[in-house]
């Protein structure tokens, strides 16, 4: 039988081996990760036990999503409005280049 150890297969592999084994641990590096920060709880920790307790789980979970919304929405004004600043800052020969741009 012709075995093979694992250091004559890392030898015969040559830098490449290196590389593999590199991203091999950076893989599971960062599926350790995702799955530790994502687990139940840590999301969203109190809008599932709230839909849970709920007499009415829908009109829970639409409360809920309303307010997430706000807020999103919130900063996208905020980002609008930051936007609209900084455009009326440019010239109109600048804001005309932009406008023929899109």
């Amino acid at each position: 039988m012709n075995e093979i150890t694992f250091a004559q297969a890392w030898a015969y592999g040559g830098p490449l081996m290196w590389v593999l084994a590199f991203f091999s641990v950076a893989a599971l590096a960062a599926m350790l990760y995702l799955w530790y920060s994502q687990r139940r709880g840590i999301v969203v920790p109190d809008a599932l036990e709230a839909i849970r307790r709920a007499k009415d789980p829908a009109a829970e979970g639409a409360r809920i999503a309303e307010r997430l919304h706000s807020q999103t929405q919130w900063l996208a004004d905020i980002a609008k409005a930051k936007a609209d600043v900084s455009e009326s800052n440019l010239s109109t020969e600048q804001q005309n280049a932009r406008l023929a741009k899109l």
